[in-house]
């Protein structure tokens, strides 16, 4: 079994800091060897950051096997650097991981997997001690016996935390929602989620520790510079969703289905306000329901159109990938295994 485990980071300010780096250093090392015959790779992605960090960083993966750092230098929203991993790491599992996150034990993994020996659970959700989803009791000072529970479509869980199946990935070429450039994504994920007539557990057995009140303030991102400050679609992002929706209906029965003359009715609106009515609208319970009774291409397609950017917009990033161990004997330090660019 190939577990994946991805760390998105963004420190375009970052000026070495070793309590922060040690902070850092203590989080990444919690997630390695944990319990159980999983095959682990961890793998940093950081598009953008400052020399100074990316130092840090590679002085990280260098040090320890089974460790990569994805590195580009255009800026993009932490969905695109996750897709840019698992567009070029085999796995059957991915956890979508934060630098302020740890583990309190070796077994959390082990436990959380447990949850996909029902077919049904696509994703598999550990609670955290601060910063999750109080809609469905993520919240929990530590891990405790309870039964897993489903999340239901009106709730929400911190995205950073969670284990994902491949088979989440497999119908939208192998990539997670990347139209939104942050929170609204939770939504994207849910309706996606149920539409497919898939599932998410929430585990109160597993419970990893987020953030910590006294290192945080130290990093450069939390003063509204990372990726909290792009909360919204930009200009052309926007411009670029409503062109795309604007080709909704060919993925459509042309006649005979309420479900599109809805859509052509919140199409229209589209155009006077904006990307967020229709978002919300769309799926609104009557209309989601219409929704979930197409058929399975018809659903992919639509999410496809709603939730994702054309894969020709991978094609701006430019990155290079360098493992823990040097492959090239007469390079100092560590070697760039490739350097591609995502299409």
């Amino acid at each position: 079994m190939r577990v994946l485990l991805v760390i998105p980071t963004y420190e375009p300010y970052y000026i070495h800091r070793p309590d922060l780096e040690q902070f850092y250093t203590e989080n990444f090392d919690s997630f390695l060897n944990p319990e159980g015959n999983a095959d682990i790779q961890l793998v940093i992605t950081d598009f953008a950051s400052s020399k100074s960090h990316r130092a840090f960083l590679r002085r990280y993966v260098e040090s320890r096997e089974g460790c990569f750092l994805i590195e580009g230098d255009q800026g993009g929203s932490p969905h695109v650097a996750f897709n840019v991993a698992l567009h070029n790491f085999e796995y059957d599992y991915v956890a979508r991981l934060e630098c302020d996150l740890r583990t309190r034990d070796r077994h959390w993994l082990k436990i959380l997997l447990r949850e996909f020996e029902d077919p049904k659970v696509q994703i598999a959700i550990p609670t955290v001690n601060r910063d999750g989803n109080k809609s469905c009791e993520q919240n929990q000072d530590n891990a405790f016996e309870r039964e897993s529970r489903p999340v239901g479509l009106n709730e929400q869980f911190n995205i950073h935390c969670p284990i994902f199946s491949r088979r989440f990935f497999e119908p939208f070429d192998n990539r997670y929602p990347d139209m939104f450039e942050w929170h609204h994504n939770e939504f994207a994920v849910m309706y996606q989620l149920f539409a497919l007539g898939q599932v998410a557990n929430i585990n109160f057995r597993a419970n990893l520790v987020h953030g910590d009140p006294q290192v945080l303030p130290l990093k450069p991102a939390a003063t509204g510079t990372g990726w909290g400050s792009r909360n919204d679609l930009d200009a052309a992002s926007t411009q670029q969703f409503l062109r795309r929706t604007a080709n909704l209906l060919n993925f459509l029965p042309t006649t005979g289905a309420p479900l599109t003359k809805r859509i052509r009715l919140h199409l229209e609106a589209l155009k006077t306000q904006r990307w967020r009515y229709f978002y919300y609208r769309i799926f609104a319970k009557r209309i989601f329901e219409d929704f979930c009774q197409l058929d399975m291409p018809t659903k992919e397609a639509v999410i496809r159109a709603l939730f994702f950017r054309p894969l020709s917009d991978y094609e701006k990033f430019s990155y290079s990938i360098y493992p823990s161990i040097p492959i090239d004997s007469n390079n100092k330090g560590y070697s760039v295994i490739r350097s591609t660019i995502h299409n």
